[in-house]
């Protein structure tokens, strides 16, 4: 269900967070940190609910029984309150939020790529507020992390990008390859 972490597989772990972090810095990402406990209408609000409820980790309150919280399935909806817990200028922008989150899922067997069932797991995972005109830049900018995070543990990054078309969904795909060979629009 979920995993022990002996001491000398944390010494990989912390190896492997401090890689994350130092990539993240680099690349203009701040650390944030959102609780793993929220309120049900939190999900509601986001519209991840009716998309994931049967994935969802439920929690009644012994205080208030009509009170359900959910357990963290994903970061997203935390994000954007952070997001928008303040005013912001288009000069603030684009805002890099990284956060490496244990996220709680009750997922069928199989369905998380193939893995045994999963209930926890670590994400790396990150949001990015943007100006229209830093779209992008910003999607160049994620393409070659992730190339370059493939390719420091020897693996080939392949990209495929999907967007609604009237009737069907359109997919253009990429292996590898960095905004400098890059000619036109994805």
């Amino acid at each position: 269900m979920s995993p022990f972490w002996h001491p000398r597989g944390m010494v990989i772990w912390n190896e492997l967070e401090d890689l994350r972090r130092r990539e993240n810095l680099g690349r203009g990402y701040v650390e944030v940190k959102t609780p793993l406990l929220y309120d049900v209408d939190t999900y509601i609000t986001s519209g991840h609910y009716d998309n994931y409820r049967e994935n969802i980790f439920f929690v009644t309150s012994k205080e208030d029984d009509a009170r359900q919280f959910a357990l963290k399935p994903m970061n997203c909806p935390g994000h954007m309150l952070l997001f928008g817990s303040q005013l912001r200028s288009y000069r603030d922008l684009p805002l890099r939020y990284a956060e490496s989150s244990t996220l709680h899922r009750d997922e069928l067997a199989g369905a998380l790529h193939g893995l045994l069932r999963v209930r926890h797991i670590t994400q790396d995972d990150a949001h990015i507020f943007v100006a229209p005109e830093q779209i992008e830049q910003e999607i160049f900018a994620c393409l070659d992390f992730a190339k370059t995070l493939y390719e420091l543990f020897g693996l080939e990054a392949r990209f495929e990008l999907s967007t609604p078309g009237p009737t069907t969904r359109s997919a253009r795909t990429r292996s590898g390859t960095s905004r400098k060979g890059h000619s036109g629009r994805p």
